[in-house]
């Protein structure tokens, strides 16, 4: 694992740009936040004058690369950040019955933990590690100032919101906002554990993300300007004011501290055929690899691509659709040939997503593995 170095926000925007297909604005805005929150904790360590966060919403439907660009951008950087996804719909308000607000902490001293796992000594002092009286303490103290670097990810943000809330409770959903606030201003006492307590959140960044469905336009908003109003497009990117937030439900002083947003929009049927050709998490890789495991290698037609993007359109899901559509004729064809061929080229046409075809068998002679197989690099 590398240390915690300075990233520009164009690194992590290249190496995002890898794996989500159609969402430049929300990929440059999203390592721009990550870049400046890795810098922020470097300098909060160094010097007295202490750097504010800056909160983060992110909007849109689900399967547009929201959670998947955070997480491949930390996967790459490899670098001592604790990450936490908490879905807001598992919360409720503190005294209510359910996982309480300040809980959110617990996840992320599972991943500080984790992180810790992969080279104690590098977190824990050999000496105090050997010791057992000290031990504990020294590994605790570890996994308290990792988690004061992390990144809390509350997804479902918009159902927090008091229209959204199903208790007939007015104080309810007044109750999870303010507890929630809290947590985001930065202190400790948190969380029912000794451990979560002893966590200051004031450097945590925290990032809200919802579809705010019936608050947002679904598509993108485009403007011809200039001459015969052809050469000259803008795209205007379309999310929440915190006037909009506020009228949502939220809390004033929750909402001026989401100081940055950007809007995941909802994929083409072209960004969906991209991500199968282009995409490094595009689920023909991972299929070949189930098919190597049975000793056979597999091949999409491009034609059979668009078959795919085409039916995963319908359903309606984003990029999961590609894997549900895809992975429904999968899984019958590893059935057939697995122990049954050796060798040989699996291959998907546009008959066997369109008609349930089976796939042609065909002799492997290439000596390279195709290139989904191969190994993947950042």
């Amino acid at each position: 694992m590398k240390p915690l170095t300075h990233t520009t926000p164009r690194n992590i925007e290249e190496i995002i740009s890898k794996y989500i297909v159609g969402q430049k604005n929300g990929i440059r805005t999203i390592s721009t936040a990550l870049s400046a929150h890795i810098s922020r904790i470097i300098y909060n360590k160094l010097h007295c004058d202490r750097i504010r966060k800056d909160l983060l919403l992110v909007c849109g439907n689900s399967g547009t690369g929201k959670t998947e660009s955070l997480t491949v951008a930390l996967n790459a950087l490899d670098m001592p950040i604790p990450f936490a996804i908490v879905g807001a719909n598992t919360l409720s308000a503190v005294g209510y019955k359910g996982r309480s607000v300040d809980s959110i902490l617990v996840d992320l001293i599972s991943s500080a933990k984790n992180i810790i796992s992969q080279d104690v000594f590098r977190f824990v002092d050999p000496l105090e590690f050997s010791d057992e009286s000290k031990r504990g303490r020294a590994v605790n103290k570890a996994i308290i100032d990792l988690c004061e670097t992390g990144i809390i990810y509350i997804d479902e943000f918009d159902k927090l919101a008091p229209r959204n809330q199903a208790s007939t409770d007015p104080g309810y959903a007044k109750n999870m906002i303010n507890s929630l606030l809290k947590i985001v201003e930065g202190g400790k006492g948190f969380g029912e554990d000794e451990l979560s307590q002893q966590i200051d959140t004031t450097d945590i960044l925290f990032i809200f993300s919802g579809a705010f469905a019936d608050m947002l336009k679904p598509e993108r908003i485009v403007y011809d300007i200039g001459f015969n109003c052809k050469a000259n497009i803008q795209t205007e990117v379309d999310v929440p004011t915190t006037k909009d937030l506020i009228n949502y439900g939220f809390s004033l002083e929750l909402c001026g501290r989401i100081t940055q947003r950007c809007r995941f929009y909802d994929l083409t049927e072209d960004d969906l055929y991209k991500i199968l050709k282009e995409s490094r998490i595009s689920p023909i890789y991972d299929y070949q690899r189930l098919l190597d495991a049975a000793s056979c290698h597999l091949t999409v037609e491009d034609a059979a691509c668009s078959e795919i993007a085409k039916k995963a359109m319908e359903i309606g899901t984003g990029a999961r659709g590609l894997k549900t559509v895809l992975g429904g004729s999968i899984m019958d064809i590893l059935y057939d040939v697995d122990g049954k061929y050796k060798n040989v080229d699996v291959v998907i046409t546009p008959d066997v997503i369109k008609n349930n075809a089976k796939p042609l068998i065909r002799e492997y002679n290439n000596k390279e593995p195709p290139t989904f197989y191969k190994k993947r690099t950042t």
